[in-house]
């Protein structure tokens, strides 16, 4: 019986799975490193999002590999390329590859640029300098934050020269990238508060490095004159307020939610205290957030809010009227904060627009704490100026009635009632 041949049977050769996987892996980090979003990187190489996760969770070794290759390429174009027109080819781009450069060199003890001996830059400065002689005290993580995230994009955009090499020019290059950088909404660019904002935190750490003077005796005097910048001219719209249709759906469709899951406290009355309280005291978020119960006063039906919980560093007694209080007592338990949020704040307005869709509202009605606060100082300033001044807790009524009265709404309220002449009102 003649045996079976057992020769081995030629096949085509074809790359193996994990070939093709390594090679993926090695594209997405060159293109993650080049400022694509995880979208478009996974679009390039012809997976999904989901895919393109599990490649890198299940090959974390090889992944790491790719990541490090693609990462020291990038990290050496930042340095060649920061300070110069190249940023402005595409902002939001450079931004995203500096954000992932500087956070691979950190994670890695680096620094994302070389240090020159001798020669103080300003990230260097406010690190050095300002966060221990100039930042107040009792300053918040989240302020401290601010001024992190400011210099560090400061960083990203001009290469973060010697404080001696910071020009009028340097600030204006600087100036002209934040005008050019993407908004929130889709298609838009940031706003000139916004870039008002971000220059600020800069020139704030750039003024200590100057001369000591008028209000200004903590400066190191690093600098013989401190560089100036015009800025861009800030543009007032009319506050967005809600009207008291579109707060009572919202406020019908609580029962619907299922988060935040707090021990002893339904959903839906959590949310609808926070509604009704926010919109009777007109709080800021974060002090909504940061209320306790040893704040509040149930026997007088008061908030005794302390210094520190508030943006203006000044306590405030804060009155709760009927509505307000009965919320509260909806949800009262013997837990520490009252609108306890056991998530982020991000995944917080994720789920207030997920609530305000299960309402009916389109995308283009939903609204925020902070239009709240500005619908309580429109209704107020209608009855009384200075209750809606006192209430938000502001230093001087032209900051209430600039950014938080909607004017039109009082306009319009009280010209309906104009006594008009009688050939006025019989003409046809």
């Amino acid at each position: 019986m003649r045996k079976r041949d057992e020769r081995k049977v030629r096949r085509p050769n074809r790359p193996s799975i994990y070939a093709k996987t390594r090679k993926r892996l090695i594209r997405g980090a060159q293109l993650l490193a080049q400022g694509k979003t995880v979208r478009e990187t996974a679009e390039s190489l012809g997976v999904s999002t989901q895919q393109f996760s599990d490649f890198r969770r299940e090959h974390p070794e090889v992944w790491a590999l790719c990541q490090d290759e693609a990462m020291k390429l990038t990290r050496e174009i930042i340095r060649a390329n920061a300070g110069t027109d190249r940023v402005f080819e595409d902002p939001q781009t450079w931004l995203r590859m500096a954000a992932r450069a500087d956070k691979w060199a950190t994670d890695r003890g680096e620094d994302l640029f070389e240090q020159v001996n001798g020669e103080m830059t300003l990230v260097q400065f406010y690190r050095d300098w300002y966060l221990t002689e100039c930042m107040a005290p009792d300053s918040t993580d989240d302020y401290k934050q601010r001024f992190e995230q400011a210099l560090r994009r400061w960083g990203w955009v001009t290469g973060d020269p010697p404080l001696e090499k910071i020009t009028n020019e340097t600030l204006q290059k600087y100036r002209d990238f934040l005008m050019r950088c993407r908004g929130l909404e889709p298609g838009s660019k940031l706003t000139p508060r916004s870039v008002r904002n971000a220059l600020q935190y800069v020139l704030q750490v750039l003024r200590k490095a100057g001369p000591q003077g008028y209000r200004n005796d903590d400066a190191a005097g690093l600098l013989p004159r401190v560089p100036w910048v015009k800025m861009p001219r800030q543009q007032i719209k009319p506050p967005k307020i809600v009207s008291p249709e579109e707060l009572s759906v919202v406020y019908q469709a609580a029962d619907m939610m299922v988060m935040p899951q707090i021990a002893g406290v339904e959903t839906g009355a959590w949310w609808r205290a926070l509604l009704v309280v926010a919109y009777n005291t007109g709080l800021r978020r974060r002090t909504l957030f940061e209320l306790e119960w040893r704040h509040l006063d149930a026997q007088t039906g008061r908030l005794h809010l302390p210094p520190e919980r508030l943006k203006s560093r000044r306590g405030q007694l804060v009155y709760l009227n009927g509505p307000a209080m009965r919320h509260l007592e909806s949800i009262r338990t013997d837990r520490d904060f009252i609108f306890e949020w056991p998530y982020t704040l991000d995944h917080f307005h994720e789920v207030f627009h997920r609530l305000q869709y299960d309402a009916g509202l389109p995308r283009a009605a939903h609204f925020g704490l902070h239009n709240i606060r500005k619908t309580t100082a429109t209704a107020l300033w209608q009855i009384a100026p200075q209750a809606a001044q006192l209430a938000l807790g502001h230093a001087m009524d032209d900051v209430t009635r600039r950014h938080y009265v909607q004017g039109e709404a009082i306009v319009s309220a009280a010209l309906d009632k104009l006594p008009q002449p009688e050939a006025f009102a019989t003409s046809q």
